[in-house]
């Protein structure tokens, strides 16, 4: 049961504490003695499918890990292929995210997640799969605020090197699960009551808090405003599938705009993108796909980004990805959109269903202009059947005129012959 194995997390976090181990609660992430912060942005590992692949999505992480060092690893979602699950097997979501969290702790490095759309389908709810991931001593996931729509949304404060002043912020919105947004078809959204809580967070920050605009916000599903990116601006990196946004715009990238709340917005989700860009004045990116679970990523090597916030000399992001290989993908190419490339105005889900309608209806139009040609062809046919048919009575009917002609003719011929004898 889940319960037996939180019971071994508590019972690893007291070995950890009688060797001076710093409890989660009160871990303090800092900047370095250079002025330095690094994150690596996991997402959609999607353990679960077999070990081996498992595994395989494991040394990815251990790669990255190895020549990174990071400060903090954040998880964008999907760490478990939940629908994966077969109604049955005990400890299904445990036992795979265990296998990651497992070896984070070897390394000695605190992460913290976010859910993704698939992790909740499977034997766990987002709550619980939260209150597991607290169960860790190294994690840094908050407790779900009970108010809420979804159970992912907390900031984590990162402070000078001596832990006295925070100068930078770390957010996460929980994006939720498949579906349920409010008037919205296609994926779930941050709900209203998500951007009013953000809002009081941020009113609550004097204004000459040196972290306002110093931030980076986490999330699995990508907001709306990824389409304008695209269809907009410059992006660096490869956009390999249609973005696959909340169904419903419901007014965070206008939160973060109004109150400068973060330079930077990071989402995961679709697994053949992984460029970035700026709109609006925002920096807008995907995580690079880590694991080797469900499709995905074509053409790329599966890895992580990265990104290092600098502040000593002035205020610097740096992102990069590092690959499975241990090569680094800078993304300093811009991007090249097909020629004639279309606007994308809708939502992955969307297009489909338009797809779908446009299909049904394409179908509907073809049967209809099938069914007046052959009719068309019909009538001409049966028309020129009667054209002949006319023509054949008319012709009928202009033999014996001829056959009394011919007789007339006859007649006076062998009259005249009888004439001249």
């Amino acid at each position: 049961m889940i319960v037996s194995l939180i019971v071994k997390n508590i019972l690893t976090l007291g070995i950890l504490l009688l060797f001076g181990f710093q409890l989660s609660s009160a871990y303090t992430l800092k900047f370095n003695e250079a002025g330095k912060f690094k994150i690596v942005q996991l997402t959609d590992i999607h353990l679960g499918y077999d070990d081996e692949k498992d595994q395989k999505s494991l040394n990815v992480i251990s790669t990255v890990l190895d020549h990174e060092k990071p400060d903090l690893v954040f998880i964008t979602g999907d760490a478990v292929s939940g629908y994966l699950w077969d109604d049955q097997e005990q400890n299904f979501y445990a036992s795979k995210y265990q296998k990651m969290a497992e070896l984070l702790t070897k390394y000695q490095i605190p992460w913290a997640l976010t859910a993704g759309n698939h992790d909740s389908e499977g034997d766990l709810t987002r709550d619980q799969i939260s209150e597991f991931d607290r169960s860790f001593a190294l994690s840094l996931t908050q407790q779900k605020i009970p108010e809420l729509s979804h159970t992912f949304n907390y900031q984590l404060p990162v402070y000078d090197k001596n832990g006295e002043s925070v100068l930078f912020r770390i957010w996460t919105v929980d994006s939720g699960e498949g579906d349920g947004c409010p008037d919205g078809f296609g994926y779930d959204c941050v709900r209203n009551d998500q951007i009013d809580w953000m809002r009081q967070e941020l009113n609550q920050l004097p204004d000459e808090d040196p972290s306002k605009r110093r931030g980076i916000l986490f999330m699995h599903i990508p907001i709306q405003e990824y389409m304008n990116l695209y269809n907009d601006e410059n992006i660096y990196g490869e956009d390999g599938e249609y973005i696959c946004c909340q169904s419903v715009n419901t007014g965070l990238f206008q939160l973060i705009q109004e109150t400068n709340a973060v330079d930077w917005i990071s989402s995961g989700h679709d697994h053949d993108n992984d460029y970035y860009g700026q709109y609006k004045g925002i920096n807008m990116a995907y995580g690079r796909k880590t694991g080797y679970g469900q499709y995905g990523p074509n053409k790329l090597l599966r890895g992580a980004r990265v990104f290092e916030i600098s502040i000593n000399n002035e205020y610097d992001v740096k992102t990069w990805i590092r690959q499975e290989d241990g090569s680094i993908d800078y993304q300093k190419k811009l991007s090249q959109k097909p020629f004639l490339s279309f606007s994308q105005e809708y939502c992955c889900e969307e297009i489909v269903q338009q797809q779908l309608y446009n299909f049904k209806y394409t179908i509907v139009f073809l049967i209809g202009m099938g069914y007046f040609l052959i009719d068309s062809l019909l009538q001409r046919r049966r028309q020129r059947s009667n054209f002949h048919k006319e023509k054949l009575s008319i012709m009928q009917s202009q033999v014996p005129s001829q056959q009394q002609e011919t007789n007339s003719n006859q007649n006076i011929s062998e009259s005249n012959v009888t004439i001249l004898l």
